[in-house]
């Protein structure tokens, strides 16, 4: 059911990225200047750990994207998904995260992984000692969907606890057979006897094959744990991420994948879990120039994706491509991981008139105008019969719907800013709060808004 929220004044949140100097209008640069503090505390608090930014890819990872499009790839979540051949029906329900689910068994986990994620994980100090009860979570879960369509299990290291792990299976799929079932695991603890009695109920297993601190792998090793996985579930997926100036290895980690026909390999974003820095230094790795797109608290416990990593996998799948892999080779950005959260927070509020609920990234957008721009576009589009307008006389602000914004491509006006929303629940107060979180320059003579 849709709610109506209730909508913050129309002053920026802090949670927005914008290079306010950008602007030609001064009144622009002041108006987006609380915006940058985020980010300008965020690079404070990496330079106290002494790691440091890398430099700008747009351009070296778009042409990596454009060789790409001379292959049968397809692409999803606003390109921050390209796939080759099959990809996992789990992740085809990720981005909305739509009647699908990972539970945590436990944190617990028989490696230290420099790079691993966990720590950031509630309850990390409590669960690397004990278990969920995920039998009972999923069921709560299960009682809110109208329908439940993949549920994975993941740790920590759950196949510490097969028996669990098998009693958890059986029973998701006692509730329904459909549902699509998988389970995260290093690999270290699979035998053929305990993938027997999990195969009846599991059809999918995601081996998270960690490299070395140099990205390399032990091939013959991960080989007999592939083909043993195989032997027993339908869909063997490897997980990976993939570590700058790491080609070499992770060529030869897909050519093996390709060799033994498993089902997948997902290359994933290398990321900066907040802590181990002086390993992160030691490696000479830097931080993403932009780390998110969109600056926001997300749920998502991964950290900050590492300089690099995007270049390297972009040039993993190419290969494949280029060399005609059987394997399903999948890029997952951190970017992807993230939609899902705002899906969720945005699904069930009525966007005001000048917002547009968009259907790549799921934010609510509107054009905002400052100053005597604000004047000139008010008048132009209430000339045009425009009405879905908010007007501020006395801050001289005007916001309009993206798609009203074809009624000024033969004006004179070349700024505005383009605003991403969310919806956060307040518990206190039992309402849905609407702030904008990021904004964008744009020229509303050339901006096109039908790609939102």
């Amino acid at each position: 059911m849709l709610c109506s929220p209730v909508y913050q004044p129309r002053t920026i949140h802090e949670g927005a990225i914008i290079d306010s100097h950008s602007f030609v209008d001064p009144r622009y640069q002041a108006y987006c200047q609380p915006i940058e503090n985020k980010l300008r505390r965020l690079r404070e608090a990496v330079h106290r750990l002494g790691l440091e930014f890398g430099p700008n890819r747009f351009e070296e990872i778009s042409a990596l994207k454009r060789q790409l499009t001379a292959f049968d790839l397809k692409q999803r979540n606003n390109a921050h998904s390209l796939f080759l051949n099959r990809l996992s029906p789990a992740c085809k329900y990720c981005n909305r995260a739509e009647g699908s689910t990972t539970f945590i068994l436990t944190l617990a986990c028989n490696r230290d992984c420099f790079f691993c994620t966990n720590r950031n994980q509630h309850n990390y100090e409590q669960l690397s000692r004990t278990t969920n009860d995920v039998i009972s979570q999923f069921d709560n879960f299960a009682q809110r969907q109208k329908t439940v369509q993949a549920v994975a299990l993941t740790g920590g290291e759950p196949l510490l606890h097969p028996d669990m792990c098998r009693d958890f299976f059986h029973h998701v799929k006692a509730h329904d057979a459909r549902i699509h079932t998988r389970l995260y695991s290093n690999g270290d603890l699979v035998t053929d006897d305990m993938l027997s009695s999990l195969s009846p109920w599991l059809n999918e297993i995601r081996l998270g094959l960690k490299p070395d601190m140099y990205g390399e792998f032990l091939l013959q090793p991960i080989g007999d744990v592939l083909s043993c996985c195989a032997r027993h579930i339908s869909q063997v997926t490897v997980e990976v991420p993939v570590m700058p100036n790491s080609f070499a290895n992770m060529v030869a980690l897909l050519e093996l994948c390709n060799t033994l026909d498993i089902f997948s390999v997902n290359l994933l974003e290398f990321l900066f879990p907040w802590h181990h820095a002086d390993w992160y230094q030691k490696q000479g790795y830097r931080i993403k120039k932009r780390p998110y797109k969109v600056l926001y608290n997300y749920d998502y416990a991964g950290g900050l994706p590492i300089d690099g990593s995007e270049t390297e996998a972009l040039r993993c799948l190419l290969h494949a491509s280029r060399h005609e892999f059987r394997v399903g080779v999948h890029y997952c950005s951190l970017e992807n991981k993230l939609t899902s959260q705002i899906y969720q927070q945005n699904k069930a509020v009525h966007p005001a008139p000048t917002e547009l609920a968009s259907q790549e990234d799921h934010f609510l957008k509107s054009v905002r105008f400052l100053g005597t721009d604000a004047d000139k576009a008010y008048r132009i589009l209430r000339n045009c019969g425009v009405r879905r307008l908010i007007r501020d006389i006395e801050q001289r602000t005007l916001e309009c719907h993206p798609e009203d914004l074809l009624h000024l491509k033969t004006s004179d006006i070349r700024e505005a800013v383009l605003t991403y929303a969310v919806a956060e629940n307040e518990k206190a107060e039992g309402l849905t709060v609407v702030r904008e979180v990021h904004m964008e320059q744009i020229d509303p003579q050339t901006f096109d808004p039908f790609g939102l």
